[in-house]
C-alpha cells in the first residue's frame, strides 16, 4: 500500500474511479416493509403527510450519488414508523431492496462491539478500567497495559490502519491481534483522541476472551438474540442465506458496478464488518432510547446504555464541540443532541443517528461508498424534531467542512463543480500567519506508515505536503487551518493541538491525530 493511500480515505475518498458522469440510477422503486405506526401524532404525521417528502429526497440523493440501492427506517418512540427499500440490491440482477435486505454496516459495528463489552462489564466479566492483560494473554508489554475504556474511547494512542480484505477464518482475530506489537503506538495512552480500527479489533478480542466465546458468538449472545436481530451476523456464509446487497463502485462514466470479491476480513470484524438490515438495527435503537426496553421486556442494561452515551473524550476535529462515548459520537446540531456512529467500507455506507431526548432515530443503508445520505437524514429529522433554523456558518469560528463519522468529507453536500480552492475561498476569510507562527507549525506529522504529512514553510507561505504534492494552507481561526488535498482538489480542514509548551504537538483531522516528530 502506498504511504498516502489511507490518508486519502480519511479525507473523503470513496474510490479513485469515481468519475464525473451524470448517469442516473434508473427505474428506482420503493419497497415497503411491515411497519407498526402506532397511534402517536408523530407517527401519523410521517405516514400520512411526510413519507412522500422523505421518499422524494431519498430518490433525488440516490440519483445524485449514482447509488443502486438504499434502505431507510425511521424510529419514533418505541416503534418503527417508516421502513422502505429503494432501488436494487444488485445492479446485475435487479433484485429490489427491502427493509430486510442485509448490508455491511462498516464502522457502525463499533457501537455493537462497545455495547457487548459494556454488557459483559455489567455481568461482572471484566472491569473496563483494568489493564486488558488481565484478561488477554500473549499481548505485547505496552498493549497489555491498555484498558478497555481507552480502546473504546479511541484514547489508547494507537495508530489507524485497516483492510477490507483478509482471512475468513475466525481464528484470525486472536492470532492477528496477538501479533500486534508496541509499534502500533504512535503516542502515549490517554494523551489524545485518535480514531483507531486496530484498537477496536483489540477490544473485540477482549470480548472474546472474557465471554469465553468467539467474538461473533459473544455479540450474538449479548445483543442479537435478546434484541431479536435474527438475521444480523458477522459470518458471510450466514448472510448469504438471506436477501443480501452487493457492494458497488462507480465507473468513470458514473455508472455503478459490482465489487468483486466481496469484502471480508475476520481479523477486523469488531471494527467494521457486521451485516444487518434497517428493521433489525431499529430494534437496537428502540431499546437504546427506551431504557433498554423492547416490546415490554428489558433487553439491554440501562447502565450499559449510559456507559455508551457518556461523552468521555473530545473528538477535536470534524464535529464542533463533539465528544466520543463508547462506540458513539455525541454532538449537538440545530438544538438537539445527536448520538450516532456512521459507517463506510468498500461498496457500503451506513447512517445510524439517534436523538434519545426525543426518542427519534433514522437509519440509512446503501450499497455504494462515499455518502451517508445527509439530505435524507436531515429531512427525516425535520419531519419529527423541533429543530432550530439552520445557521449561516459564515464566521471563522463556525466554519466546518461536511465530514462524516468515519472521517470522510461528504462530497454530496459540497458545492457541485467547485474546486477545493474555490470552496476555500468562498467559505472563509484568511487570517495572516506570522513568520514565527509558520516556523512553529512546520514539521513532520505522523500517525502510521499510511497516514502522515508535512507542513512546510516556503518564503511567506505555509504548505501542506503529501508525498511529492503540496498545497498552500490558510489559517481560519484559533489553531484551525484549511488547505486543498493536493491529490484530489478536495478541501482538507485540520486543527493543530498544542502541547504543554504551547507549541504544536498534534495535527488533528477527520478524527485522527498525527503527532509532530
Amino acid at each position: 500500500m502506498k504511504a498516502f493511500t489511507l490518508l486519502w480515505v480519511t479525507v473523503g475518498v470513496a474510490f479513485l474511479l469515481l468519475g464525473s458522469g451524470c448517469t442516473e440510477v434508473e427505474d428506482v422503486q420503493a419497497a415497503s416493509g411491515s411497519v407498526d405506526a402506532g397511534d402517536s401524532k408523530e407517527s401519523n404525521a410521517l405516514i400520512y403527510t411526510g413519507a412522500g417528502e422523505l421518499e422524494a429526497v431519498v430518490f433525488d440523493e440516490m440519483n445524485e450519488t449514482h447509488t443502486p440501492g438504499v434502505a431507510v427506517a425511521v424510529v419514533s418512540g418505541d416503534k418503527i414508523v417508516f421502513a422502505r427499500g429503494f432501488g436494487v440490491s444488485n445492479i446485475e440482477t435487479g433484485t429490489p431492496v427491502t427493509p430486510d435486505t442485509l448490508f455491511r454496516i462498516g464502522s457502525t459495528t463499533k457501537m455493537y462491539t462497545a455495547a457487548t463489552l459494556a454488557m459483559l462489564a455489567e455481568d461482572g466479566k471484566l472491569d473496563l478500567n483494568e489493564p486488558i492483560g488481565s484478561y488477554v494473554d500473549g499481548l505485547s508489554p505496552g498493549l497489555s497495559q491498555l484498558t478497555t475504556h481507552q480502546l473504546l474511547t479511541h484514547t489508547a494512542g494507537l495508530r489507524d490502519e485497516a483492510s477490507s480484505y483478509g482471512r475468513h477464518d475466525e481464528a484470525a482475530l486472536s492470532e492477528e491481534v496477538r501479533a500486534f506489537d508496541d509499534s502500533l503506538f504512535f503516542t502515549g495512552p490517554g494523551e489524545v483522541f485518535s480514531y483507531s480500527n486496530p484498537g477496536y479489533a483489540l477490544a473485540g478480542l477482549v470480548a472474546e476472551e472474557t465471554g469465553d466465546k468467539s467474538y461473533a458468538d459473544q455479540v450474538k449472545e449479548s445483543l442479537f438474540l435478546p434484541l431479536g436481530m435474527n438475521r444480523t451476523t458477522f459470518r458471510p456464509t450466514e448472510a448469504m442465506t438471506f436477501p443480501l446487497a452487493q457492494g458497488h463502485y462507480l465507473l468513470p462514466d458514473g455508472s455503478p458496478a459490482v465489487i468483486r470479491p466481496y469484502t471480508d476480513n475476520a481479523g477486523n470484524w469488531p471494527a467494521g464488518f457486521m451485516f444487518s438490515n434497517v428493521n433489525e438495527l431499529s430494534r437496537f435503537a428502540i431499546a437504546f432510547m427506551n431504557e433498554g426496553r423492547l416490546e415490554g421486556k428489558e433487553v439491554l442494561s440501562p447502565s450499559a446504555i449510559s456507559k455508551l452515551s457518556t461523552p468521555y473524550s473530545p473528538v477535536i476535529s470534524s464535529y464542533n464541540n463533539g465528544s466520543y462515548g463508547y462506540g458513539l459520537f455525541i454532538h449537538n446540531s440545530r438544538g438537539v443532541q445527536i448520538v450516532e456512529h456512521p459507517g463506510g467500507m468498500e461498496g457500503f455506507t451506513c447512517q445510524f443517528l439517534m436523538v434519545p431526548e426525543h426518542r427519534f432515530a433514522v437509519i440509512i443503508l446503501s450499497n455504494t461508498y462515499g455518502t451517508k445520505f445527509p439530505k435524507s437524514t436531515e429531512k427525516a429529522m425535520e419531519l419529527f424534531l423541533p429543530l432550530e433554523a439552520e445557521m449561516e456558518e459564515d464566521s471563522e469560528a463556525n466554519v466546518s467542512l461536511p465530514v462524516t463519522g468515519d472521517g470522510m468529507i461528504d462530497e454530496s453536500i459540497t458545492d457541485e463543480g467547485m474546486s477545493g480552492e474555490e470552496m476555500i475561498g468562498k467559505a472563509i476569510d484568511e487570517e495572516v500567519m506570522t513568520e514565527e507562527e509558520m516556523t512553529a507549525y512546520a514539521g513532520h506529522y505522523y500517525n502510521s506508515p499510511e497516514l502522515y504529512l508535512d507542513l512546510v514553510k516556503k518564503d511567506d507561505t505555509l504548505f501542506l505536503k503529501i508525498g511529492e504534492l503540496e498545497a498552500p494552507v490558510k489559517k481560519i481561526g484559533e489553531s484551525r487551518f484549511l488547505a486543498t488535498n493536493p491529490f484530489l482538489g478536495q478541501p482538507l480542514e485540520f486543527i493543530l493541538v498544542p502541547g504543554e509548551d504551547g507549541k504544536p504537538e498534534y495535527l488533528h483531522m477527520s478524527h485522527r491525530a498525527l503527532k509532530k516528530i
